[in-house]
C-alpha cells in the first residue's frame, strides 16, 4: 500500500545510497541490448541512464554508429560528471 509512511522510508532509502566504483563500464550492457533487441520490429530504442562517466567513451561510441538503423540509442546523465 502506498502511503506518506512508505514514501518518506523510500526517500529515506534513496538518500542513503551512494556509490563511488569508478568509471562507468556501459559498453557491454549497451551490446547485449542491441544484439538482443535487433528485431525485424519498425522502430526500436534504447534508453540508457548513468550517475557517471563512461569508462570506454570511444568504444561505445563507435558501437552505437554500427549498430542498425532501425535501433535508437537515447542517453541520459545524471548528476555531475556525467558523459
Amino acid at each position: 500500500m502506498y502511503d506518506q509512511s512508505t514514501m518518506t522510508n523510500a526517500l529515506k532509502h534513496i538518500n542513503d545510497m551512494s556509490a563511488d566504483m569508478g568509471g562507468t563500464n556501459i559498453l557491454a550492457p549497451l551490446s547485449h541490448a542491441i544484439k538482443d533487441l535487433a528485431t525485424g520490429h519498425k522502430e526500436t530504442r534504447i534508453f540508457m541512464l548513468t550517475d557517471g562517466q563512461v569508462s570506454d567513451r570511444n568504444a561505445v561510441i563507435e558501437r552505437s554508429n554500427t549498430q542498425k538503423d532501425n535501433i535508437r540509442i537515447h542517453t541520459f546523465g545524471i548528476g555531475s560528471g556525467c558523459d
